[in-house]
């Protein structure tokens, strides 16, 4: 982990010129929040509603490559559902899918926020 937040943040803030990284959190159980900060200056509302499905892309391809995931304990979130069902292992979404199902079947707590659609 140390190694990811070392090596690769220096490449995000290159991409994404103006940024900076923070990394914190849960690094004793093998978690961090890897945070992209918007550039000094910008409006970070809509410097982030154009610029975040590449942000999200290019740090979620660098966590896979590390063999990382782009959640943990917190669970997906609306805003990662596209990102797990592009990167996660096809078997991984086969089984969260037939646990929602077995839970909810009706599909009435939360509905298709949790899990990527099949």
């Amino acid at each position: 982990m140390a190694r990811f937040i070392t090596d690769e943040s220096p490449k995000i803030e290159a991409a994404f010129p103006g940024t900076q990284i923070v990394a914190f959190g849960h690094l004793g159980d093998g978690n961090i929040h890897f945070h992209v900060k918007a550039p000094k200056g910008a409006d970070p509302q809509n410097w982030y509603g154009d610029n975040i499905e590449a942000i999200s892309r290019a740090v979620y391809d660098r966590v896979t490559a590390y063999k990382g995931s782009i959640s943990a304990e917190h669970g997906i979130g609306q805003l990662k559902v596209k990102e797990l069902a592009r990167l996660a292992d096809p078997a991984r979404l086969l089984m969260l899918r037939a646990i929602k199902n077995a839970l909810d079947p009706d599909d009435i707590m939360n509905p298709g926020k949790l899990v990527p659609l099949a």
